[in-house]
C-alpha cells in the first residue's frame, strides 16, 4: 500500500497471476492541520490506521491468501496481539510493582513493550501469510526509494534499494516508545499523554527524515532502521512489480507528487 498526497493505493497479485489494484482518495478532514507542528503527525497516525486496516481486509479478498488457511492465521494473529497488549502491564507489576518511583515503572513498562513487539515481530513473521506480507512492505520501502532517487520505475531498478526506510512505521514505533518513557515522567493525564506522545514521535521522525546529511540523525535512526530487520522481508521481482502498480495509481492523477509514502498494514 502506498500513499501521497491526496491518494492512496493498493495492489496484489491475484490467483491467476494478474494484478488487482484499488486506488481512491485520501480524507480531507486533516488536510487544515498539515502545517502545524506535532498535531499534523497525530493525524497522519489517525489516517494511517483506517486505511491500513482497510488495505489488509482488501488484499486478503483479493488474494493475499488462500481463503481455508485465512481464518487461523487471522487467529493466531489476534492471539499474539493480545499477548502484546496483556504482557507488559503484568510484567511490569511483577518487577517494579513495589517500587513507590512512577517515572520508574513507566520507563520499564515501555522497555517491556519494545520487548513484547519484537518478539511479536519475530514469531507472527514465520506465519506464512505475514512473511508475505512482510516481503510487500519491503517492496514498498524500495519503490518508494526508486521514486525519491529519481530513477526509472521498474522491478529491476527498485530491486537495487534497501527494504528499510527512515518514514516506516516500524521505526516510528521504536520513537512512540521512547518518547513514551520521557513523558511517563511528567505524569501526564492519559487523554493528553497518549495524543501528545503520537504527535511528538511522529513529529520527530518528520524531522529526522529531511535532515538525513547530518551524521549524528543517521546515528540516531540506526536502531529504528535495525529493527526494521523483524517487519520487512526481500521481496521478488514480481512482488516488485506489484509494488509499483500501486504507486502508479497514488501518481496517476498527479504529474510531480511530492510525496509519497508507504503504509504498512497491521500485522
Amino acid at each position: 500500500m502506498l500513499r501521497g498526497d491526496d491518494r492512496w493505493a493498493v495492489a496484489v497479485r491475484t490467483p491467476d497471476g494478474g494484478i488487482a489494484v484499488h486506488a481512491d482518495t485520501l480524507p480531507t478532514w486533516g488536510r487544515r492541520w498539515k502545517r502545524v507542528p506535532v498535531v499534523r503527525g497525530l493525524v497522519v497516525i489517525a489516517g494511517a490506521l483506517p486505511l491500513g486496516a482497510k488495505a489488509l481486509q482488501w488484499s486478503v479478498a483479493n488474494g493475499l491468501v488462500r481463503p481455508r488457511r485465512r481464518s487461523l492465521t487471522v487467529l493466531r494473529m489476534v492471539g499474539m496481539a493480545l499477548a502484546v497488549l496483556a504482557l507488559p502491564p503484568y510484567l511490569t507489576d511483577r518487577l517494579v510493582g513495589g517500587l513507590d518511583n512512577g517515572w520508574v515503572s513507566g520507563v520499564v513498562a515501555n522497555v517491556l513493550t519494545v520487548g513484547v513487539l519484537v518478539a511479536y515481530a519475530a514469531l507472527v513473521g514465520r506465519l506464512a501469510m505475514v512473511r508475505t506480507l512482510f516481503q510487500y512492505h519491503g517492496a514498498e520501502h524500495k519503490v518508494v526509494a526508486a521514486h525519491e532517487a529519481g530513477g526509472p520505475m521498474t522491478p529491476e531498478w527498485a530491486a537495487r534499494y534497501s527494504t528499510r526506510h527512515v518514514r516506516c512505521g516500524t521505526s516510528l514505533l521504536l520513537v512512540i516508545a521512547v518518547v513514551a518513557a520521557v513523558a511517563s515522567m511528567l505524569h501526564l493525564p492519559t487523554l493528553l499523554a497518549v495524543p501528545l506522545i503520537g504527535g511528538v514521535a511522529a513529529e520527530l521522525q518528520l524531522r529526522a527524515s529531511v535532515n538525513l546529511h547530518r551524521s549524528w540523525v543517521r546515528a540516531l535512526l540506526r536502531p529504528g532502521l535495525a529493527l526494521q530487520r523483524l517487519t520487512t522481508r526481500e521481496p521478488s521481482l514480481a512482488q516488485l512489480e506489484v509494488a509499483i502498480a500501486a504507486f502508479d495509481a497514488v501518481t496517476a492523477s498527479a504529474a510531480q507528487p511530492s510525496s509519497i509514502e508507504a503504509v504498512a498494514v497491521p500485522a
